[in-house]
């Protein structure tokens, strides 16, 4: 284990290092300030250093009040001792360390993350703590959401008035509620794990067996028996038999039991919130579904278990919305379709706190409202969607005829299409934030190496069939090193960016400019007749480059090394097209640089 030094001029070392590592965060502002998560730079002591825009913004502080300033500023009084610890054990270590804690925001309010803390070295030695932080609280809400519809569905099936009881796949007893323990007279804890058939009367075993058969093929039942309690007496009972679905499977069925003579009004919404609340679970535990799938299967829910025409998501922004998802048959609220939001009801949704029903738009309040008068509505209902803190907009259901008012159950039901809609367009914002991670460049926002090698071999396929060529080329920076010895990492990041720009600026828009790493870049040229245009080509971007760069006001001046590799006769695959064009590459950085070379089977490949 290496021990950080100690003492004034070791301790001057490090801050000197760790003041060079936070330049080059800041140097990369659209990285480093652009991410979502917080990153914070800390001394061994716990003080801060630098931290990112994601990070000041989590606590409710300025670079002001954090910098120099221990980290106890930000972590809750009730967790500080035992971050402490896993920042000394950290530096005792020197191995990444992963928990979740709670900061605490600058109006008192306290904040869920999980925290990643990294050494930060440099030549070597360990000179400060880097600590990533991604904010959950929203993740938290949404699950102790997720928890009270859970705990509201638990209530409903402990303390409905008739037996509810939950069948395994063997015709075995998972569990009953206390309406069941009254109706046949044994405890929960006699049944559990008990055959059906313990209260199932003989006479209607086909018809309790065949519904398990339908449950266990994924469908529903309507039946009756006559089932026996403990004492012998007889009960006749109507049977609605829900399929207990658990990671696409099933793996038994809820019998919710109704007494044929005092069927209530209760027993019917129960049965209705059962099997809405079943399909809800299902659509949000579908991991395999994509976003728009899951949020395309609520709102077809809503629409039939509601009776309501369309249904869609509006998402809100200053003065319009925009329809992101939608079902019915109406071209008027397609995907896509804009409106200005002082001319539509979803407006007053956005900024309603719960459902807001209008059962019949004809009543003077609504009768002349424009998008009645233009859509034909006569009946309307709307939740409020919010992603994070931000209202994203809002789920709608809409028809052409009058509708009864909405019961709770109803009302409540709407709410948890809305919480599924907003759990959906999380998931798929964050799928787009991580796609542009996997496939782009941090550093310039170019294509990277992956999405490269995909857009190679798209390319080799599409001049396969065309019988085409194209040209490969590989580039490298001349006499780089130079640069970042001389003016330091910073600035050499911040020429990488603009060569970046300049090259893209010369590019076709069917041409693919991507960054490898490093100084090294890649065109791809798909619309070339031969070798000889693609060192036409070549020689316009060693010119262009050689026009001086001027980064924070410091004049650069640099050349290329350009290799190139031709389609198919260097290469018809995307590692020989890549290997040719990275030897012809190696071959003019041997015979004077700031020139241009088309691959030939002479070249001696790079030994690396």
């Amino acid at each position: 284990m290496r021990v950080p030094p100690s003492g004034s001029a070791a301790a001057a070392l490090d801050d000197a290092d760790l003041l060079v590592l936070a330049g080059e965060f800041h140097a990369a502002p659209d990285l480093f300030d652009g991410l979502a998560e917080g990153i914070a730079l800390y001394r061994c002591d716990g003080s801060v250093v630098t931290g990112n825009r994601a990070s000041r913004r989590m606590v409710g502080r300025t670079a002001h009040d954090l910098i120099g300033r221990h980290f106890s500023i930000h972590v809750a009084p009730s967790e500080l001792e035992r971050v402490a610890a896993l920042h000394m054990q950290l530096i005792e270590n020197e191995e990444p360390v992963s928990f979740e804690t709670k900061f605490i925001h600058a109006d008192g309010s306290l904040i869920d993350v999980a925290v990643r803390l990294l050494p930060a070295r440099s030549r070597g030695r360990l000179v400060g703590v880097l600590g990533i932080a991604q904010d959950l609280t929203a993740q938290r809400r949404s699950e102790r959401a997720l928890e009270v519809a859970r705990e509201r569905f638990h209530s409903f099936f402990d303390a409905h008035p008739d037996m509810v009881a939950m069948i395994g796949a063997g015709g075995v007893c998972l569990g009953v509620n206390r309406a069941a323990e009254t109706v046949l007279g044994y405890a929960a804890s006699e049944l559990a794990g008990e055959p059906a058939s313990l209260f199932v009367d003989p006479t209607s075993a086909s018809a309790f067996d065949r519904a398990l058969d339908h449950a266990l093929g994924g469908e529903s039942a309507e039946f009756s028996i006559t089932a026996r309690s403990k004492d012998g007496a007889g009960r006749r009972l109507d049977v609605t038999s829900i399929p207990i679905v658990a990671g696409g499977v099933s793996e038994g069925m809820f019998c919710v039991c109704r007494d044929v003579t005092a069927r209530s009004k209760s027993e019917a919404d129960f049965s209705m919130l059962a099997a809405r609340i079943h399909q809800l679970y299902l659509l949000a535990a579908a991991t395999g579904a994509t976003p728009e799938e899951q949020i395309a299967a609520a709102l077809r829910l809503g629409m039939t278990q509601l009776g309501f025409d369309w249904g869609y998501v509006a998402q809100a922004y200053d003065d319009h919305i925009s329809i992101a998802y939608s079902q019915g048959d109406d071209a008027r609220f397609a995907v896509g379709h804009t409106q200005a939001r002082s001319r539509t009801i979803a407006d007053f949704v956005m900024r309603h706190d719960g459902p807001f029903v209008v059962p019949d738009l004809s009543v003077a309040e609504w009768a002349r409202h424009p998008a009645r008068l233009a859509n034909g509505w006569e009946s309307y209902v709307g939740n409020q969607i919010r992603v994070g803190d931000q209202v994203y907009g809002a789920v709608i259901f809409a028809s052409r005829s009058r509708h009864a008012e909405l019961g709770d159950l109803d009302r409540e039901y709407v709410e948890a299409i809305a919480r599924l809609a907003a759990f959906a367009i999380e998931r798929a914002l964050q799928s787009d934030q991580l796609r542009g991670m996997a496939f782009y460049d941090g550093l310039t926002a170019l294509p990277n190496r992956v999405l490269l090698q995909d857009r190679l071999e798209q390319l080799i396929s599409l001049a396969r069939r065309q019988k085409r060529a194209f040209a490969v080329h590989f580039i490298d920076f001349d006499g780089f090193k130079a640069v970042n010895d001389t003016h330091g990492h910073g600035v050499g990041d911040k020429l990488i960016v603009a060569m970046g720009a300049r090259l893209s600026d010369a590019l076709r828009e069917s041409d693919t400019l991507a960054r490898l790493g490093g100084d090294e870049f890649v065109i791809l040229q798909p619309e070339i007749v031969d070798a000889d245009a693609a060192v036409e080509f070549a020689s316009r971007l060693l010119a262009e480059v050689r026009r001086p760069f001027s980064i924070d006001g410091i004049e650069i001046s640099i050349t290329l090394s350009i290799g190139i590799a031709m389609f198919p006769h260097d290469g018809t695959t995307v590692e020989e097209l890549l290997s040719s064009a990275d030897t012809a590459l190696y071959a003019v950085k041997n015979s004077g640089r700031d020139r241009c070379a088309v691959y030939e089977a002479s070249m001696k490949p790079k030994v690396r």
